[in-house]
């Protein structure tokens, strides 16, 4: 192991409070995404070529722990110069830079090793970096805003050395927001992009490496847009992540509380009534905690608060905020017990202990909520003043309120949360839904831990569980075939609630949305006796020829349960030839199987195996074989009206022949009218598959 690698784990045991054995693998993880990256890039370095990584994280997962990782490997791998683009605003920049430059063992007097240029922390002059770089051949690392003019300004360090002797590193952190082209339907170049691709063509051999846990819109890029990934890194969270599944599905009645539609657009007289709630279970939770858990395990716990992306509406909740915590420091000064407390906090107390939390010493507990209402700090992070405050002190208190917004969606480490109160409207793009959960993180004390929201959030954050999850499987599956990365998003995509969308639409060129819910239709057949034979096989395994009829009104149909394992190889065994992907698509079929809807009625493990209805639908009420007229050997069957029957006095139609949320394989076996030329003598087999889903499909169109 190189030096830097063992100096920034030396840095990192210093952090760690588990055991070696849980360090080893964690850094393990780290070193070989890291070692992917710099591999998968070497050919394209090799050749004196620039190339474009994504590597794909989790929300509040650690990817600053891989950037810095990155930096170090790709030092000792021979790249001289290294560019972060760490951050959108000032908050992240003293954020980020700042952990990364102390994680390199980087200090205010320098490093042997490094050269640094940071915005608002030191910047050299452009003979000193020169110098640094080519006579005393350190390794520069220049961390800015990732802005136009702090971009062009790196462009005119670059003009003045010979950039063909040097591999190059830019890491983009958040690489979907703010450096895409927002102006890509209009055929120009916005500011920002046209800064990095200007800096881009300044480059030969070089990596160009952006982070980000919501990569839709790069996923969606054209192949011709110069920041499309040639490649996909997806990143290992370390051991105790707790994303949305165990906040939304596994734990979602724990943790979830529910605010209705409480989205003001002014600040209210007073503290509205969840905000209060939310507020008291933060302090007694906090005040549970100090007194059940080890201090050292806790040191300090910390709220969100995102009530409006209007900052002063944002004011006016500090304001309140701060009137409602001295009411109560007043009030709370004799009480020597639980019964004393307002009705508020005995709710807050009782809903910690029915989840979980154990019952502290009364009078302790008592002490400790006085203690946190003391220590209580309101912290504003917005537009106004993030110069002003460029860093939440952590440690300079036990109790920490963030209130923000967009300052505090994207990026923002939000360390010790327990509690999160949002009650601004949910947006439909699901990047920025997912960037807002910064509850997600590591939470050793989940039982403390709640949501206050509205049910419309909840329901988009439960749904972006199942787009991620499928994502990644689907991006792994897709890497191990070895097949053009770029050709992923036009084949493949994402599943996503159908009233989302998956980013903006100002950054993507052109998308194809298809609905996955509602029914499927397979109107062609082969006529050769091969795989008629072959698919009538896979009927008889089923145990449809032989299961026993079931009146449906005037028609009797064979049915069959099956479950969805059976029902997606039934689907995927199924064949047939020369249909496209639009008309034909059973791996879609199979993804929106195994991904079920989203609903409140009905437990997510129990939606997964609800499992189908298979039935043969071949006769006519009279017992005749259903007949058809509008067939080809070339397209099939005219449309689906031609596979289906309607209602009549008798019968309730194909469509209706179970509950509205039942999933269904219906085989139409259908004799081709004689008349028709090129009628084929045998009954021919059609699908018409109905699955219950929320979910659509979007991917790239084009080329």
């Amino acid at each position: 192991m190189g030096s830097e690698r063992a100096r920034l784990d030396d840095q990192e045991l210093k952090r760690w409070s588990h055991g070696d054995d849980h360090f080893n693998r964690a850094r393990a993880n780290v070193w070989g995404s890291v070692d992917s990256i710099l591999s998968r890039a070497a050919p394209y370095v090799a050749r004196g070529e620039g190339c474009t990584g994504l590597a794909l994280g989790y929300v509040q997962s650690g990817k600053t722990t891989s950037i810095t990782a990155l930096m170090a490997a790709a030092h000792e791998s021979g790249y001289k110069i290294i560019i972060g683009l760490v951050a959108t605003n000032d908050i992240l920049l003293t954020q980020n830079a700042g952990r990364i430059l102390e994680r390199l063992g980087i200090s205010k007097d320098g490093s042997d090793v490094w050269s640094t240029a940071v915005q608002d922390m030191g910047w050299p002059s452009e003979e000193q970096l020169i110098r640094s770089l080519e006579v005393r051949q350190k390794t520069t690392l220049i961390m800015v805003l990732k802005n136009s003019p702090q971009i062009n300004k790196i462009s005119a360090f670059l003009e003045k050395i010979d950039t063909s002797k040097y591999k190059v590193l830019i890491v983009d952190d958040e690489v979907d927001q703010v450096g895409l082209n927002i102006n890509v339907k209009k055929g120009t170049q916005s500011g920002t992009n046209k800064s990095i691709v200007n800096l881009r063509k300044k480059l030969h051999a070089h990596l160009y490496i952006g982070y980000t846990a919501t990569p839709y819109a790069n996923l969606l890029l054209t192949p011709d847009d110069s920041l499309a990934p040639d490649f996909v890194e997806v990143l290992i969270p370390g051991e105790g992540y707790t994303g949305g599944r165990k906040f939304f599905v596994e734990q979602g009645d724990l943790t979830f509380r529910d605010i209705g539609a409480e989205t003001l657009k002014k600040t209210p007289l007073k503290v509205p009534p969840n905000l209060e709630q939310a507020l008291a279970t933060y302090l007694v939770g906090s005040a549970m905690m100090f007194c059940n858990e080890i201090a050292e395990s806790c040191p300090f716990t910390s709220m969100l608060i995102n009530p409006h992306r209007d900052n002063i509406v944002q004011d006016g909740y500090k304001t309140l905020l701060q009137n409602q915590l001295q009411t109560w420091h007043n009030d709370f000064k004799d009480f020597t017990s639980i019964s004393q407390l307002p009705k508020v906090f005995e709710n807050s107390y009782k809903d910690l202990i029915n989840t979980g939390v154990n019952k502290p010493v009364e009078k302790n507990f008592i002490d400790t909520l006085k203690y946190a209402l003391n220590e209580c700090e309101i912290w504003m992070l917005n537009q106004t003043t993030s110069k002003n405050i460029p860093n939440v002190l952590w440690k300079s208190a036990r109790l920490h309120i963030l209130i923000g917004a967009q300052k505090l969606d994207r990026g923002f480490t939000v360390e010790g949360l327990t509690v999160t109160y949002m009650s601004r409207k949910e947006s439909a793009q699901i990047d920025t839904m997912q960037q807002r959960s910064r509850a997600y993180g590591y939470r050793p004390f989940m039982k403390y831990c709640r949501i206050f929201t509205t049910t419309g959030t909840r329901k988009v954050l439960t749904e972006t569980v199942t787009t991620e999850e499928d994502l990644r499987e689907q991006l792994y599956a897709w890497i191990q075939s070895g097949r053009n990365f770029k050709d992923w998003s036009r084949q493949i995509g994402f599943i996503i609630g159908a009233k989302s969308k998956a980013t903006r639409d100002s950054v993507v060129k052109e998308l194809i949305t298809r609905n996955l819910g509602g029914w499927h239709y397979l109107l062609k057949c082969n006529t050769d006796e091969p795989t008629l034979n072959y698919n009538e096989n896979l009927i008889q395994k089923i145990g449809l020829e032989s299961a026993p009829k079931v009146d449906f009104g005037n028609q009797r149909h064979r049915v069959v349960d099956l479950s969805n394992e059976d029902a997606a190889e039934f689907i995927m065994s199924w064949h047939v030839d020369f249909v496209t992907q639009s008309q034909w698509d059973p791996a879609m079929l199979r993804r929106t199987i195994f991904n079920p809807p989203t609903t409140r009625d009905m437990p997510f493990e129990s939606l997964r195996h609800r499992g189908f209805k298979a039935i043969l639908i071949s006769e006519e009420s009279s017992g005749e074989k259903r007949t058809r007229q509008y067939w080809s050997p070339t397209t099939g069957l005219k449309d689906s009206s031609q596979i289906m029957q309607g209602r009549n006095a008798g019968y309730p139609g194909d469509s209706k022949l179970f509950t509205e949320d039942t999933n269904v394989i219906q085989i139409h076996k259908i004799q081709i009218n004689p008349t028709v030329k090129n009628a084929p003598e045998r009954q021919l087999y059609f699908l018409a598959i109905k699955i219950g889903s929320n979910w659509k499909n979007v991917r790239r169109g084009g080329n």
